[in-house]
């Protein structure tokens, strides 16, 4: 009989499930409409830990504690850079070694082509046969071509990761979405407060403490899954743009009639708002482009011009 257990994974923040035999398809069915993939490198099912894979987990397999350790924001993006630059130097491998049997096997084609003098009929089911055999090793060798093109152009994606994800605007975009998701989380946490006020109101007679404590933890639990777990993020993604030297601009920075540089157009600060200024361009028809709201984040480290 199959022993089925599984684990929290801390460094992937994840479930997984192993299995000393394969399991039947009806857990494999469940398996996966539960969100559960298959790793055939580690022989395991992993999804991301939620209460209902949870439950369901331990519904069909014994739970045998935790493995790895749980891992900073900062250490995941370094072990996603390496595992970046890994998988990049074995897809480039990969692309050599399979673009060289794909030469091989064009040459072999060649060589047995050669043979048969331009024009010549075919003599024979023999004679057919072998035109055969070289046509189907043509066709494996451009099959390999392409595949020896697909690693290529792995190998590209992954080493072009790390200049992907640390790009200085998606990085400036990725922290304004992450404050947007702590200040809807700071309106929810106040509709979480009234709720619970409320509850209190109607327990005044005689206060369930126990009601009261559990939805204490609860609010507790919840900010701090939906508030402090961005905040690393942000300081993260900031500490990023601080290291790269860029100037990130802010509504103190500038006043009314400051002389600006915008994409290399010269312009006047007209109003300054909360996350943009608004210019007026010493070029009329920039101005006609209704383009005069320029975001703080998409203003270049040199942004203020000489008067």
């Amino acid at each position: 009989m199959a022993k089925i257990t599984w684990n929290r994974n801390l460094e992937h923040e994840g479930l997984q499930l192993q299995s000393s035999e394969k399991p039947s398809q009806d857990i494999i069915n469940q398996l996966k409409a539960n969100g559960f993939r298959w790793s055939p490198r580690q022989k395991l099912w992993y999804a991301k830990e939620t209460s209902y894979r949870v439950e369901f987990l331990s519904s069909i397999a014994a739970y045998e504690g935790e493995v790895g350790e749980r891992l900073t924001f900062a250490e995941k993006m370094d072990a996603k850079v390496k595992h970046a630059a890994d998988r990049s130097e074995r897809f480039e491998a990969l692309a050599e070694k399979t673009h060289d049997k794909a030469n091989q096997l064009h040459s072999d084609a060649e060589k047995m082509a050669s043979v048969i003098p331009f024009g010549q009929p075919i003599h024979g089911a023999t004679d057919r046969n072998y035109r055969d055999k070289i046509h189907n090793k043509y066709g494996k060798a451009f099959e390999t071509f392409d595949k020896a093109k697909d690693f290529e152009h792995k190998a590209e994606t992954a080493s072009d990761y790390e200049s992907r994800v640390f790009n200085l605007g998606t990085t400036l975009r990725r922290i304004k979405k992450l404050e947007a998701q702590q200040r809807s989380c700071l309106l929810d946490s106040d509709r979480h407060i009234v709720r619970w006020e409320t509850a209190l109101q109607r327990f005044r007679a005689g206060i369930d403490k126990e009601r009261w404590d559990l939805l204490s933890r609860e609010h507790l639990e919840w900010n701090e899954r939906h508030y402090d777990a961005p905040q690393e993020q942000i300081d993260y993604w900031k500490s990023v743009v601080a290291k790269s030297g860029h100037k990130v601009w802010s509504p103190s920075d500038f006043k009314k009639g400051d002389r600006v540089s915008i994409r290399g157009s010269k312009a006047t600060v007209t109003k300054i708002n909360k996350k943009t200024i608004q210019v007026k361009y010493d070029e009329e028809w920039i101005n006609n482009l209704n383009v005069t709201k320029v975001p703080f984040d998409e203003l270049s480290q040199a942004c203020k011009a000489e008067v």
